[in-house]
């Protein structure tokens, strides 16, 4: 299962909370494995984790809340059925 296929499941309410998560790990205020522990995260799912890492990580401050503004914005509307999996994915760059 895909981390975007995740969001629309039976754990959707929870994982309106992973861009805070990434954003924390991404700071280093907490680890991967506690993002992946918290959400649990397939081997799948990680990839796509580190994906969006490596693409916030190589960004400077203002691009960094940029990019979190638009991952939470994008997360909340997947999450509630207003953007498809396909537009999700392309926004964040997502394979």
């Amino acid at each position: 299962m895909s981390l975007v296929t995740r969001m629309v499941g039976p754990q959707q309410g929870a994982l309106q909370m992973f861009p805070s998560a990434l954003y924390l790990w991404a700071l280093g205020d907490i680890t991967r494995t506690q993002v992946i522990n918290a959400f649990q995260l397939t081997a799948a799912e990680d990839a796509q984790l580190d994906q969006l890492q490596t693409q916030f990580t190589g960004l400077t401050n203002l691009q960094k809340v940029e990019f979190y503004i638009r991952f939470d914005s994008a997360t909340r509307l997947y999450v509630n059925g207003l953007m498809t999996s396909s537009q999700y994915k392309t926004l964040l760059s997502l394979t």
